[in-house]
């Protein structure tokens, strides 16, 4: 109600008869100014005086209304709540604030703040009944907008009143929060008896959060992190916004808190994977150095050797010049070593370069087999060529010739002797294929998922087959090149003894 409602009020309780000490022009001048809707009925509603506040709220003019009764604002469902308080008004001569529910001329229903007075004629005897009004339907809505968001909100949200600053309400997310029985438990205590003696600040909670609420009064509001206690004890972490709020005439605050737990946590895990990523590269940075470093005395060593086995070849004894045989193989094996880690560090870092040309792809498989002649000549392993002619594809040949030469190696080694490899070749206008299969130790199906991982070699026989005891990182590094060219690379067996089958596919670009 506004100050002007209530002076008016005032004005019609002290007045004795409708035409007294007020002059009626003066009256309509400013009940037709007023922002509230202001009527005057006889004792049986019929309508003396409405102002055009009033009038038009409902759709109507002043002048359509005079002489009506007030119930052409009600439904009869509403005139027995309508009729309920006007027996209580000529009863004890006022009634206010009531709640009533209203209908407009097109029949919008809509509900109005009302207070009402009697006016008595000089002879003390009950005349008329005056009424202010105002639309509180908009504000009813928005309260229970908010009621809604206040009880259903994920976020605790709480009133702090002055002068103790202890909590008023608490909506059921700060109850579910601070491990409250209920509303009535929460409400007993101030913030700083939801936190702990000390913020991480070393300030003590109580001495900070004065100073906060000090400060949020003034900017009308503030958002910052609190460190939070639950009734069982348990800190989290929170960010807190108070907002300044006028509720019956006081300033109050609303504080809206948020546990942020998960997010510290991922935060926390955020800076522990960049320590991660940075030791990881201090590392691949130090296995690529004393790679390069190694290989230089390695080409040394196996240059003298080879001179030594050269020069001196007939000085030697059988037993010295095999001694330089398992030297120089050994040198070769640790050279492949060094190879294989520089590729993965490349593939790691996504550093891997590819010098891509046209190239025939079944040459290439024909080259790889010639530089493993005498591995599969050893074993008596028969190779069928299943190639589709003219596969040109723009690989770099080295890359895709060591994958080639990788998983045809493989295929050698882990197949019993006799064995047969099978490669084929196919195009179609998306992409080529190739695919190599063998009769060997095959895989068991729980470690398909990870061979192509780095040092994976479980499923290799190395007892069985000790030649093909290796780095474990060949098919990684397999995978790395396929997938820097664009393609895929995958694995099939029925399991341990029945073979296996590798394929890749690369993009048909011709």
């Amino acid at each position: 109600m506004s100050k002007r409602n209530h002076k008016l009020q005032r004005s019609m309780e002290n007045k004795q008869e409708y035409q007294g000490t007020l002059d009626t022009e003066k009256f309509k001048l400013i009940a037709d100014q007023s922002n509230n809707g202001i009527a005057i009925a006889d004792l049986k509603g019929n309508i003396e005086y409405i102002n055009k506040y009033f009038a038009e709220i409902h759709g109507y003019t002043p002048q359509e209304l005079i002489g009506k009764n007030l119930s052409v604002f009600h439904t009869k469902e509403q005139m027995k709540y309508v009729n309920r308080i006007n027996k209580e008004l000529l009863s004890s001569g006022s009634y206010s604030s009531k709640e009533v529910w209203h209908i407009s001329k097109d029949g919008t229903p809509f509900l109005m703040l009302m207070n009402s007075v009697v006016i008595y004629n000089r002879q003390n005897e009950p005349k008329f009944m005056a009424t202010t009004a105002i639309n509180i339907t908009e504000l009813r809505k928005t309260q229970e907008k908010y009621k809604n968001l206040f009880k259903t909100s994920r976020d605790a949200i709480m009133i702090l009143e002055p002068p103790e600053w202890k909590f008023t309400t608490g909506n059921p997310a700060a109850i579910s929060m601070f491990r409250a029985k209920n509303e009535k438990d929460f409400c007993s205590r101030a913030p700083w008896e939801y936190s702990p003696q000390m913020q991480p600040n070393n300030t003590p909670s109580k001495e900070k959060a004065l100073k906060i609420i000090e400060e949020a009064l003034k900017k009308g509001s503030l958002l910052f992190e609190w460190a939070h206690k639950r009734l069982n004890g348990e800190l989290f972490p929170a960010t807190v916004l108070l907002s300044r709020m006028d509720m019956g005439g006081k300033s109050v605050l609303q504080a809206t808190v948020r546990d942020i737990t998960e997010q510290k946590r991922a935060e926390q895990l955020k800076l522990q994977n960049m320590e991660l990523k940075r030791l990881d590269k201090k590392k691949n940075d130090f296995i690529t150095m004393a790679a390069h470093e190694l290989k230089t005395p390695l080409v040394s060593i196996s240059g003298y050797a080879d001179y030594i086995l050269t020069a001196y070849r007939d000085e030697l004894s059988p037993e010295v010049v095999e001694d330089f045989k398992i030297m120089k193989r050994n040198i070769k094996r640790l050279g492949n070593y060094m190879n294989a880690l520089l590729d993965v560090m490349k593939i790691d870092e996504s550093k891997m370069k590819l010098q891509k040309n046209p190239i025939n792809l079944n040459e290439l498989i024909k080259k790889s087999i010639e530089e493993l002649s005498y591995l599969i000549e050893e074993k008596k392993h028969t190779i069928k060529l299943y190639l589709q002619e003219d596969l040109i594809v723009d690989i770099d040949y080295g890359r895709i010739f060591q994958v080639i030469t990788n998983l045809l190696s493989n295929s050698i080694k882990f197949t019993p002797p006799k064995g047969l490899i099978t490669i084929t070749t196919e195009k179609n206008a998306s992409h080529i294929k190739f695919k190599i299969e063998d009769n060997g130790v095959g895989i068991k199906p729980e470690n398909l998922g990870t061979i192509f991982d780095k040092f994976e070699t479980s499923e290799m026989n190395i007892n069985k087959y000790p030649e093909g005891k290796g780095t474990g990182l060949g098919l990684y590094i397999c995978k790395g090149i396929i997938e820097a060219h664009g393609g895929t690379i995958e694995v099939t067996s029925e399991g341990k003894g029945k073979g296996a089958t590798f394929k890749f596919f690369l993009p048909n670009t011709q």
